[in-house]
């Protein structure tokens, strides 16, 4: 009844494509090792900001700047989803090679990230929105505030990720020289 709003799968996703993929063999699978690093930062960084919050009883001055900005980040995201989605299709109208599926991995992953980061902007700006309303000023403290602040580290650990992984995109679909991609030595 409630499927169309179970995010769960969002999550799985990003934090699947959180791994190393292996090579394809040839009944079709591939070895799958996780990326350790990155999973222990996308949870530890929000903690941190939130806990930080916590110890030094923080709070959010000027919360409508806050709102103003996880509104954007929404926006810009669903922006951002729509040209995946567009340049994704490329490489599905086309008979794949095995460097089509390198970037087709790549986009894949880069939208789970961004769907990710686009319900933390959400809640983020959900969550403000309630605060500003109850509060009667731009300031938000106690839980609120903490619960807000470690949402918006997530975004912003998300989108940090998941710049790399754009910029790979762009050079690999647009086969740019080596010596202006980054990814070259």
């Amino acid at each position: 009844m409630f499927d169309r709003f179970d995010l769960r799968s969002i999550f799985r996703a990003q934090w699947r494509s959180l791994s190393y993929f292996g090579d394809r063999g040839a009944d079709g699978t591939r070895a799958v090792h996780p990326d350790i690093v990155a999973r222990v930062v996308l949870l530890a960084v929000p903690i941190a900001v939130c806990g930080a919050m916590w110890i030094f009883d923080g709070v959010l001055r000027n919360a409508t700047v806050f709102l103003t900005a996880s509104t954007l980040f929404s926006a810009v995201l669903l922006g951002v989803f729509a040209q995946l989605a567009s340049l994704r299709s490329r490489f599905t109208a086309d008979e794949p090679t095995p460097q089509d599926q390198d970037q087709r991995d790549v986009l894949d992953e880069s939208v789970n990230h961004v769907m990710a980061a686009e319900i933390g902007a959400i809640a983020a700006s959900i969550l403000l929105a309630v605060g500003l309303g109850t509060s009667g000023s731009s300031t938000i403290c106690g839980p609120l505030a903490w619960v807000v602040s470690g949402t918006l580290a997530y975004v912003a650990v998300v989108i940090l990720m998941l710049l790399p992984n754009l910029l790979y995109a762009y050079t690999r679909t647009n086969n740019v020289d080596s010596a202006l991609s980054g990814f070259g030595r």
